[in-house]
């Protein structure tokens, strides 16, 4: 069987609705289910490793959240279920937004919506995240499943300078912009659709 496989990235339908806040030395932020394969472990142990005056905030729910509200960590709020605007204001008054996944995502939706509000993402050097989050440009990428790697990573993202830190913001917004719009997600979709069309008449 002769067949081509296309991929679409999702779109973000606030994109350009909300004006994104320039959040340079404020908290870090994780957004998603509490479980082994979110990498929720590794993050943790990585902030611990860091030992920041930041804040990491955690927002989500799972297997996993029983266990440590009832433990004290430093400098760690664990935010619970999060969504609509609520969740856009939580994410655009952050600095950075780290996903420490251990599994393949496909067009992680967390990176998209960080990026649409001007947010750098640390993420997992693991498919799906690795070929969006850009070194230097639009964040960092750490071997999966390596705290040390992690935490080396938060650290160099806490001593950026603010004009580092803006340049990066920018670049999050351009590939936002060029990647996950409605309008150019429509354009595709189409053309995906009578590229199948023509194939099969």
């Amino acid at each position: 069987i002769d067949f081509q496989i296309n991929y679409l990235y999702n779109f973000i339908p606030f994109l350009n609705q909300i004006k994104p806040i320039s959040s340079f030395d404020s908290y870090f932020l994780y957004i998603g289910r509490l479980s082994k394969e979110k990498g929720i472990e590794t993050l943790i142990e990585a902030w611990l490793k860091v030992n920041s005056d930041k804040v990491l905030k955690i927002v989500g729910t799972g297997p996993l959240l029983k266990d440590y509200k009832n433990k004290s960590f430093k400098n760690i709020e664990f935010l619970g279920y999060k969504t609509g605007s609520e969740l856009i204001n939580i994410i655009n008054n952050c600095s950075f937004v780290i996903v420490p996944s251990i599994v393949y995502e496909t067009g992680p939706l967390t990176v998209a919506e960080a990026y649409s509000l001007g947010k750098p993402v640390i993420g997992s050097d693991i498919g799906g995240i690795s070929e969006i989050v850009k070194t230097n440009l639009t964040g960092y990428t750490f071997k999966f499943g390596d705290s040390i790697d992690l935490s080396r990573k938060i650290f160099k993202s806490l001593n950026l300078n603010k004009s580092t830190y803006e340049n990066m913001s920018e670049n999050c917004l351009y590939f936002a912009n060029k990647t996950f719009c409605k309008n150019i997600h429509y354009k595709k979709l189409i053309e995906h659709y009578n590229k199948t069309i023509e194939h099969y008449e």
